[in-house]
Parts: structure tokens; C-alpha cells; sequence
């Protein structure tokens, strides 16, 4: 296996061999897309040294009390080759080698399990729970406060990019953006689907497919955005042509000519992952519906591995760790100087549209219409 060896700017380490254990292969603002300030860490030689002491500290604990070990549950942004790059990463910049342990499971049943842990004084399922701004609310909620506070002054991304942390324990690590994954084969032309509204009249035409879930209606509800009412009325008119429900990572089914298109989707990196395997597969961003939905990484406060984490997710959030997950997943985070899809939504922005991103703020504002309207989008979307 050929070791991938980066140096940081900050912390000059050799890599090693990859060696990895695993189980398993507010309201909405219209998003800032401002470069982020650069670090002013390096003006100082005192400031330097005492960052560089702290992150040597974390890593000896790391390495030493932790044996090395992370455990997860992602499901999400963690293919084969995501992980094998990421590790690669981690030892040429930390000096070891990361041993992990990946079970993926759903993280809308995770976070339950979580704060149910911390309440019972059991460790953690995961050192590292990434999850939506929903469900980082909800450990905020319902713990109290499961996320660890975590003093990110070692961290010369975290600290010079404030934004990426959120209520003082959850770190943005990426957005994206939801839309219309279609069959390239079968819609074309004037048929290429640009709006929600596109996808409700060519529900007549074509077997258009939603998720069980509802995937997004219910932000789309909020008055920001659609309304309450718009959303209902809108859900129950696509209910009506809809040729079925299906999983948004499911895009086979849409390759296939099962259905013809799937809306709305779980993310334009999935249906980019398919696009780039030769799937006839292809994405829009609804003019009408453009949100982006955030997603972040929490430190439980009964992580087993917690420096280990603090490692993690100063890695991922740095320039390379963003590169590398945009390489391997087509997302990263707009917040982070060099983004990709931060020039996507620069690009989205020049056409006039208004770009929606979710964030903690967001959900706390909407968390009791997000329970009602949820049960209630989910029953008419199920009614054929």
C-alpha cells in the first residue's frame, strides 16, 4: 500500500505504516461565503510553541493512555476510500498509526443511544458521533449537554476559523446540498427537473420517488423558507403521483430506470459518487428549495478515546482533511478557507439564488415544529 505523507505547517512527524481495525468496510441564513481569516497564531513565537506543546500533549496521551484506538459509527462520509487516504493522512501527521473501529449505524437512532449512555454513566458508543444539526441539538437538549466542551486552542484551524463551532461543543466538518438525483437517460432537455416545482409537474410524466423519511420537508416548512401550509399542500399533491418511497442512498434503483427520478435526495455527493462510477446519474439544485444541510462532529463527554477524537476532528477540519473528504466524498465545509463548496454556493449565489444553511441555531429555533409537522409530512408522503 503506497503511505500518503504530508508535512503540517506547525508539527513536522514521519509517517508509518497504515494499520487499520475495522468492523465495517435561529433561522436559516442565507450562507456567508467570505474567505475566513487567516491565523494569527504564527505572529507570536510564544503562541506557536504553547499550541504546538498542547497538540504534542494530546498526541502522547493519545498514543499512550489510548493505545492508538478510535472507536465510530459512521455510517456517512467513510467509504473505502475516504478511510484509506484519511488514515494515511493521520500517521503522516500525527507520527502513529490510528486503530479503528467502525460499526456504521443510523445516527437518528445513535443519538438516543447516546444520550442514554451519558445518563447511565456507560461509555460511549462512539468517540466521535457525527451527526446533523437536529440531532447535536438534541444531545445538547435531552443530555443535558452530552457534547464535550473542548478547549480547540491547540487546533490552528479550529481557532483561527471560529464558525466552525457552534455552541461550544459541535464542529461543523461539512454541508450539502439537497436536491433532484435524476435518470441522465430518461430526462432530458426541457425534462431536466430545476425546481420542486419542476419535479411536482413531471410527477405526471416520469416515476418520480421520495424517501420515507419526508427528507427535508420539514425545513422547507419553516416560515423562512416555504411555510408551513406551502409545504403540506405541496407534499400532498406529490403524494398523489408519487410511484414510491425509497432510501436516498438507494440510487441504484434510480440508475436502473426503476424510477425515473428521487426527490428530495440525501445529498448531491451521493448521486456525485455514482455520476463518477458511470452510472447515468445526474443532479439539480431546486431554485426554489435551495438548503444545505450541516453536518458536524461531537465529542461525547463518555468517549472512551477522547484524545483520540480531538486528533480526529482537528485533522478533518484541517486543509488537507478537507481535501481529502472532498476528494473521496464531494463535500466539505463552506466555513473553512479553500472550500469547494463554498465556490459552489458562491457560483448558486451569482445566479440569483438564495442559499439556505441549517446550523444548531437553526434547529433550536425549529425543534418543536420539526416534531410536530415530522410525523405529520411522513403520513401524507406514505399516502399513495
Amino acid at each position: 500500500m503506497t503511505q500518503l505523507r504530508l508535512t503540517r505547517r506547525k508539527l513536522l512527524v514521519s509517517g508509518s505504516a497504515l494499520a487499520i481495525a475495522t468492523a465495517c468496510g435561529g433561522t436559516a441564513a442565507p450562507t456567508a461565503t467570505g474567505t475566513a481569516a487567516a491565523t494569527g497564531a504564527a505572529a507570536s513565537g510564544t503562541a506557536t510553541a504553547k499550541t504546538n506543546a498542547a497538540l504534542q500533549a494530546i498526541i502522547d496521551k493519545a498514543k499512550n493512555a489510548e493505545g492508538a484506538q478510535i472507536t465510530l459509527t459512521w455510517a456517512n462520509y467513510y467509504g473505502a476510500g475516504m478511510a484509506k487516504d484519511f488514515l494515511a493522512l493521520f500517521s503522516s501527521t500525527y507520527g502513529f498509526d490510528a486503530k479503528v473501529t467502525n460499526t456504521p449505524t443510523n445516527m437518528s437512532t445513535d443519538a438516543p443511544a447516546i444520550i442514554q449512555q451519558f445518563k447511565a454513566n456507560r461509555p460511549a458508543s462512539t468517540d466521535v458521533f457525527m451527526c446533523t444539526d437536529l440531532l447535536a441539538f438534541q444531545l445538547e437538549r435531552d443530555g443535558p449537554k452530552v457534547g464535550e466542551e473542548v478547549d480547540w486552542s491547540f487546533s490552528e484551524t479550529i481557532a483561527a476559523n471560529p464558525k466552525v463551532l457552534e455552541h461550544n461543543f459541535a464542529v461543523h466538518i461539512l454541508d450539502t446540498p439537497r436536491g433532484i438525483t435524476y435518470n441522465r437517460d430518461r430526462l432530458k432537455g426541457a425534462d431536466v427537473p430545476k425546481s420542486m416545482a419542476d419535479v411536482l409537474q413531471l410527477s405526471t410524466k416520469y416515476a418520480v420517488a421520495s424517501t420515507p423519511q419526508a427528507s427535508l420537508f420539514e425545513t422547507l416548512a419553516v416560515p423562512d423558507i416555504w411555510g408551513e401550509q406551502k409545504t403540506i399542500d405541496y407534499v400532498t399533491k406529490l403524494s398523489k403521483n408519487l410511484k414510491g418511497l425509497i432510501q436516498g442512498n438507494e440510487l441504484d434503483r434510480i440508475s436502473s430506470g426503476e424510477f425515473d427520478m428521487l426527490a428530495i435526495d440525501f445529498g448531491k455527493n451521493v448521486a456525485q459518487l455514482r455520476t463518477n462510477q458511470g452510472q447515468p446519474i445526474g443532479w439539480s439544485f431546486p431554485s426554489d428549495a435551495p438548503v444545505l444541510s450541516a453536518i458536524y462532529n461531537v465529542i461525547p463527554k463518555n468517549a472512551v478515546h477522547p484524545n483520540m477524537a480531538r486528533l480526529w476532528i482537528n485533522l478533518i477540519t484541517s486543509r488537507e482533511g478537507q481535501q481529502v473528504l472532498y476528494k473521496n466524498e464531494f463535500v466539505d465545509s463552506p466555513r473553512l478557507p479553500g472550500s469547494k463548496t463554498a465556490e459552489d454556493v458562491k457560483a448558486l449565489e451569482a445566479q440569483g439564488f438564495k442559499v439556505y444553511a441549517t446550523n444548531l441555531d437553526f434547529a433550536a429555533k425549529n425543534q418543536d415544529a420539526y416534531a410536530r409537522l415530522r410525523p405529520i409530512l411522513q403520513k401524507i408522503i406514505a399516502t399513495r
